[in-house]
């Protein structure tokens, strides 16, 4: 992993194979085509 900052904001560099491997029971994540990780929460099934 590698911390880089653009324009004063820092960001956080995860490799693609590990985002691959991560797993959540609460919301999906992926890379969008920037290479930046998006979180989106699932729907709780009632």
């Amino acid at each position: 992993m590698k911390i880089r900052s653009v324009n004063g904001s820092r960001y956080l560099g995860v490799p693609k194979e590990l985002v691959k491997k991560l797993r959540s029971d609460y919301m999906t994540v992926r890379v969008d085509d920037a290479g930046r990780l998006i979180y989106t929460p699932l729907q709780e099934v009632a």
